[in-house]
């Protein structure tokens, strides 16, 4: 989780740098990664017909070889303490606002009550699809060999990133990802 914050992080500020939009703030440059993380990854997912978390390797190489060969020629974003509080607060709501579905794996397997809404396990299928190797190269699964638009799936590339390496099944990923998120 921590990498994948760090390539979205980054990639967020590598837009700042280039866009030059002022003084933007660091949450800025999450909300932006997160855009251009998703979409670079399901562009590479979609073209390739490879696994999320094979398509965030190679996104994160690329963003960490951008990262390096600009640093020094283009003005660096800073992260002040106050942009740092920004975020914290940010992912304190963030917390508190999906702490019980977050947890909803965990509170089956303790409780055997799934405290989500039905509509996860429609999530859960779609970030499976992207995250499990026996889905990869079969397009959408709803409708056998339907391309799967940027708009409808973008959004699950960073949950099924981690699919593959944390060996995570798709519910537990569309609770405590993709909701947060």
């Amino acid at each position: 989780m921590m990498a994948i914050a760090y390539v979205v992080l980054e990639a967020g500020f590598l837009v700042l740098r280039f866009a030059k939009p002022g003084d933007m703030p660091a949450p800025a440059a999450w909300v932006l990664g997160v855009f251009v993380s998703s979409i670079a990854v399901y562009a590479l997912v979609a073209s390739l017909e490879i696994l999320a978390a094979t398509a965030f390797a190679v996104w994160a190489a690329i963003v960490i070889t951008a990262a390096i060969a600009v640093r020094g020629r283009a003005p660096e974003p800073r992260l002040r303490a106050s942009e740092l509080t920004a975020l914290a607060l940010c992912a304190l709501a963030t917390l508190f606002w999906c702490w019980d579905i977050a947890g909803a794996s965990q509170s089956y397997l303790q409780r055997e009550i799934l405290t989500t809404w039905t509509d996860q396990f429609a999530h859960a299928g779609v970030i499976s699809q992207f995250g499990d190797p026996r889905a990869a190269g079969h397009q959408a699964i709803e409708l056998a060999d339907v391309p799967r638009p940027p708009y409808h799936y973008g959004s699950y590339m960073l949950p099924a990133a981690l699919a593959g390496p944390l060996d995570l099944p798709g519910l537990s990923l569309a609770t405590a990802v993709w909701v947060p998120l």
